[in-house]
């Protein structure tokens, strides 16, 4: 049965929504329901209606616009899909934590906040070194030195991270990237 059929089959316009559909419907059902109308036309009805119904719901059930989950064609794992800016496809993973064309990718928002903070801790230890110019208490000059030390240390930590992660240290890796997936 075609979609044109079931919309006559119910009465209702091809234009018709899902709302429209199933009240059809169940005015149909209502009307033509075995337990109700006993002739054996209104049971073949019934059961035009009911196949109608079902086909039409399915074409008309909502559906998620933007769903990219897929198989990723580097790693294999069923995960959301990303499109790089070279036309390549792939997990968040393999386009931007292990990957040669990942310096070509804007910064994940985790490494941007982690250089932020370490802005915002130079800036405060300027502040209080200043601090410590003007009042002379020692208080001022270690916190400026604690906030220096921090602000170094989890810059240290994230260019450490990212060595590790780059592709200069493990370049037996490059390439797997280098080819679009086929098929």
């Amino acid at each position: 049965m075609s979609y044109e059929e079931c919309y006559r089959v119910l009465g209702v316009a091809c234009s018709a929504d899902a709302a429209e559909v199933t009240a059809a419907y169940r005015r149909l059902a209502k009307r033509l329901h075995p337990d109700v109308s006993h002739s054996r036309e209104s049971q073949r009805r019934f059961v035009q209606a009911a196949h109608a119904y079902a086909m039409l719901r399915e074409q008309l059930r909502p559906r998620r616009q933007h769903s990219h989950q897929a198989c990723c064609p580097y790693c294999g794992k069923h995960t959301d899909l990303y499109q790089a800016h070279a036309g390549l496809t792939g997990c968040a993973d393999c386009l931007l934590g292990r990957t040669y064309r990942s310096h070509f990718l804007p910064l994940p928002v985790v490494v941007c906040a982690k250089h932020l903070s370490v802005l915002v801790l130079y800036v405060v230890s300027i502040l209080y070194l200043v601090l410590y110019l003007r009042a002379d208490d020692w208080s001022y000059a270690l916190v400026s030195l604690l906030a220096a030390l921090t602000g170094i240390t989890v810059l240290a930590r994230q260019v450490l991270s990212l060595a590790r992660s780059s592709d200069v240290l493990r370049p037996a890796h490059r390439g797997h990237l280098s080819r679009r997936p086929t098929g």
